[in-house]
C-alpha cells in the first residue's frame, strides 16, 4: 500500500507542478509521511515561473480503495505571498453551505463555500493566473 500512496503523492506533484509549467520547482524536498498502512501525509512547496507559490498539505487514505482526502490546504499565493486563493477544509466556518470545505481568495482572503477541489480544478486555476488573458 504504501507504494500505491507514494504513487498517488508523485501524481499529485505532476499534476499541480510539471503539468503546469516546466519551470516549476517543487522546493523545499517534498515531505511524504505513511501515517498508517493505508493512509499517508505530503507537506511541500511549487513554486513556479512569476515567483508565485502553491504549498500543499495532504493527508489522504486509501483503505476505500481510492484516495480520500481527510485533511487538505492547497494556498496559492503571489510572488510577494498575497494569497490568490486557499481551499482548505479546516472546520472553522461551520455556516459554511459546504462544511468544512470553503475557499479563501484575495489579499483579503474572502471566504465562500464551496465542494473539495479536484486537482485538476487547482491546475486550472493556476493556469489562469499564469496565462492570464491578453
Amino acid at each position: 500500500m504504501a507504494e500505491d500512496i507514494t504513487a498517488y503523492f508523485r501524481d499529485v506533484l505532476r499534476i499541480l507542478g510539471s503539468d503546469i509549467s516546466a519551470s516549476a520547482n517543487i522546493q523545499p524536498a517534498p515531505s511524504l509521511e505513511i501515517l498508517a498502512d493505508e493512509t499517508g501525509s505530503l507537506t511541500t512547496s511549487i513554486r513556479y515561473e512569476d515567483g508565485s507559490v502553491l504549498h500543499i498539505i495532504l493527508t489522504a487514505d486509501f483503505s476505500i480503495g481510492f484516495p480520500w482526502w481527510e485533511r487538505y490546504s492547497f494556498h496559492y499565493a503571489d510572488g510577494a505571498n498575497r494569497c490568490r486563493f486557499r481551499y482548505d477544509d479546516y472546520p472553522h466556518y461551520p455556516d459554511l453551505a459546504n462544511f468544512p470545505h470553503h475557499k479563501h481568495e484575495g489579499p483579503a482572503e474572502d471566504v465562500t463555500s464551496c465542494p473539495q477541489p479536484s486537482l485538476h480544478q487547482i491546475q486550472d486555476e493556476i493556469r489562469r493566473w499564469l496565462r492570464p488573458r491578453q
